[in-house]
């Protein structure tokens, strides 16, 4: 026959051991959550246009602000060698983008910057848009849709950076022709 203090003492470690299994899976959750926010503050850093339900499954398909620097910039250097050249002002709208997503020093930036003397290779595009492909199907709808607008609008924005004649013909055929396959990618899932 168990002795009370015995069964006390049984008691109290079934207490023990089950608070302790509480408290480690409360700091899984809270170690979670703080690297979703440490995640998520990093993605807004480089889209402060981005809502947060756009930030959160962000952070969820495992997207880092480099990845995302680079998928939302690299259309507008594709959209400005379209005709295989890239003048001044389609250049310093480049940049003038990329330091809304990443400071001049940084490598991304940096890596921008090669790209608008020099036409990154075709096999970037063709990366460019796997990942984007697979990327926008694990997005909700108004999610995709929110990044196709903001990218969309930053390419045109390249694509009439470089003017035209007179204000006509501000895209050329061939960057317009570049922009809807651009725009092709964020449509498809």
């Amino acid at each position: 026959m168990e002795t009370g203090g015995s069964l006390e003492r049984r008691g109290r470690i079934l207490e023990d051991e089950f608070f302790h299994r509480v408290d480690q899976e409360l700091m899984a959750k809270l170690q979670a959550q703080m690297a979703h926010d440490s995640a998520k503050e990093s993605l807004a850093s480089v889209c402060s246009w981005a809502p947060d339900v756009l930030l959160d499954q962000l952070v969820s398909a495992g997207v880092t602000a480099q990845t995302l620097v680079a998928m939302t910039l690299f259309p507008l250097v594709r959209t400005a060698w379209a005709d295989r050249q890239m003048d001044e002002a389609e250049r310093s709208a480049i940049l003038r983008a990329a330091t809304e997503h990443c400071a001049a020093d940084s490598v991304a930036y940096k890596l921008l910057e090669g790209w608008t003397t020099a036409a990154p290779p075709d096999s970037l595009y063709d990366a460019w848009k796997e990942y984007t492909k697979a990327f926008c199907a694990s997005l909700a709808p108004e999610a995709r849709q929110e990044l196709r607008e903001r990218v969309m609008k930053q390419t045109r924005e390249i694509a009439e950076a470089a003017g035209g004649f007179l204000g006509l013909g501000k895209i050329s055929p061939k960057e317009e022709s570049t922009i809807k396959e651009i725009e092709a990618v964020f449509c498809t899932q």
